[in-house]
């Protein structure tokens, strides 16, 4: 997947491809490697980085929706790259935070839809990792739990065996 970006200074580049004159200003499309290895010169930065405002947005947008927001399907390694950059500078600090929450709000609606991943619209592939991986513990669970409580069988009693003798509801 390819980045937006802007040239910083006048350079010849011939990275798996033709020798390319770029003019300072210029807007081209560079693979993420590309921009990484430019960006470290300053030679070129990402057209819309996605620092600690960009972020802030999205995570007010996805406050604000009961569902899940639709991510670019390279926002996390976007983000990856802003903080790697940013880190470099000494000034992660920030983003840092700001992903921190993102990552808390966005994590407790994926472990809901973990349950019902057929309704989790606009995920990224790294957050279709965790619904798989979350789905299959869920399942996991539930099949012990029916094997451990005997459900289909004489569910009182093993529920009775596991929570101990039955409560007195007339005693105080």
């Amino acid at each position: 997947m390819k980045i937006r970006s802007v040239i910083r200074q006048d350079l010849e580049l011939g990275l798996g491809e033709p020798l390319s004159h770029l003019r300072a200003g210029e807007e081209v499309e560079l693979e993420h490697w590309q921009l990484r290895v430019l960006r470290r010169h300053g030679l070129a930065e990402p057209l819309q980085p996605m620092g600690p405002a960009a972020v802030k947005r999205f995570q007010l947008s996805e406050a604000r929706q009961a569902g899940l927001q639709p991510l670019p399907p390279d926002f996390y390694l976007l983000v990856a790259e802003e903080m790697e950059h940013l880190r470099r500078e000494g000034r992660e600090g920030e983003l840092r935070r700001v992903v921190e929450d993102f990552l808390e709000l966005r994590l407790g609606k994926l472990v809901r839809f973990s349950l019902f991943p057929s309704q989790a619209k606009g995920i990224t592939p790294e957050e279709k990792v965790l619904l798989r991986e979350l789905g299959e513990k869920v399942e996991e669970w539930r099949g012990w739990m029916m094997k451990r409580l005997k459900v289909g069988g004489d569910e009182g009693r093993a529920l009775q065996e596991l929570a101990g003798s039955p409560a007195d509801l007339q005693k105080p």
